[in-house]
């Protein structure tokens, strides 16, 4: 609203400063050096003016917008045509008028002489300008037309990526929380004070994802202590032959971060990087240097034959789509897999 107000403002200034210009351009500049610019002169030449003037508003408040803008080309020319008749003819009414009833000069300095070029070369000189005057209300329009079009279009796009971004972070969430419970679940089975302790590690991360999630960003510190209490609560149901290696540094908060950008790495590394009979292995690490992130993870690969579990469904996708939205030209994503063993690498730049 407040831009618009400022734009509307700024519009009405240009309008006065244009016609300010036009009106007070005999009075600076006299192609005369002989004769001086009299009132009566000079309301002569306002006159004239005011016909420009009025072919301008015309067209600029109601003429383009009702016909022009809505394909009626023919009626616009044709109503055009007979406004640029009609001025002339109320401008001639008007200097007559002015002649007659309040002018100190004679009436014939108002009317051609001998001397001078025919009156029908003054008409077209006059027609010329109206029909240029209305050229330019057409090209001021038009422009303003474009350039609201344009705004509104960024407004659309803007929109509609934050609501495609705020669909793809309601899919996350319950895929997140969907993957925890399962985990949770196995967990009660087979050793219930660690079920225990994982519901109370679970409400802690719960809490991260109703609420901080619904931030555009959180501190990196945050999304560090998030990804720790994640792999802390996983790893407390797996088996003995699974090797995992975790180096999070405490970062500068200062550092802002989408919300569980990473964890589509973590979530991977342990579902398809975990083997209940093969020795396994998951390494999380994370460099800062910069305002450049670098995240890595790797894991022993046992890709899981349960079409449901081994789906990417939101995974990598997903993440990818985040990426471009929030981070556009900002970030490399590379996975690889290479035997038994799955890489994948986030190099992001947070910095705007």
């Amino acid at each position: 609203m407040i831009k618009l107000a400022n734009r509307r403002s700024l519009n009405v200034v240009m309008h006065l400063l244009g016609w300010g210009i036009i009106f007070g351009l005999p009075l600076l500049v006299n192609n005369r050096e002989t004769q001086t610019m009299s009132i009566d002169k000079y309301i002569g030449y306002a006159i004239t003016s005011f016909a420009f003037v009025l072919m301008f508003y015309v067209n600029y408040l109601y003429l383009i917008d009702k016909f022009l803008f809505n394909r009626r080309t023919f009626a616009f020319i044709l109503l055009n045509a007979v406004a640029l008749v009609a001025v002339d003819f109320l401008t001639g009414l008007v200097r007559e008028f002015y002649m007659d009833h309040f002018h100190s000069m004679n009436p014939e300095d108002f009317r051609p002489h001998d001397d001078r070029p025919p009156m029908i070369i003054f008409k077209l000189r006059d027609y010329m300008v109206m029909s240029l005057m209305v050229g330019l209300a057409v090209a001021i329009k038009t422009t303003s037309k474009w350039f609201r079009m344009d705004a509104e279009k960024k407004e659309l796009e803007k929109a509609r990526a934050e609501a495609e971004l705020q669909n793809l972070k309601s899919q996350l969430n319950p895929h997140f929380l969907f993957n925890t419970l399962n985990n949770i679940y196995s967990l009660v089975s087979i050793d219930q004070d660690k079920a225990r302790y994982a519901i109370d590690g679970f409400s802690r991360l719960l809490r991260y994802v109703l609420y901080d999630n619904d931030h555009q960003f959180v501190p990196l510190g945050k999304e560090i202590a998030f990804i720790r209490s994640y792999i802390e609560l996983m790893s407390l149901r797996v088996s003995d032959n699974v090797k995992i290696s975790v180096s999070l540094i405490s970062f500068d908060n200062n550092i802002l971060v989408a919300p569980l950008l990473f964890m589509t790495f973590v979530e991977n590394a342990f579902k398809h990087g975990v083997s209940n009979s093969k020795p396994s292995f998951i390494n999380v690490t994370m460099d800062v240097k910069d305002n450049i992130i670098i995240f890595i993870t790797e894991n022993s690969y046992y890709p899981k034959v349960d079409p449901d579990r081994n789906s990417p469904g939101i995974g990598i996708d997903n993440l990818r789509k985040r990426m471009e939205m929030i981070y556009p030209g900002r970030y490399t994503l590379f996975t690889d897999v290479s035997g038994e063993k799955y890489v994948s690498r986030l190099t992001l730049d947070t910095a705007n």
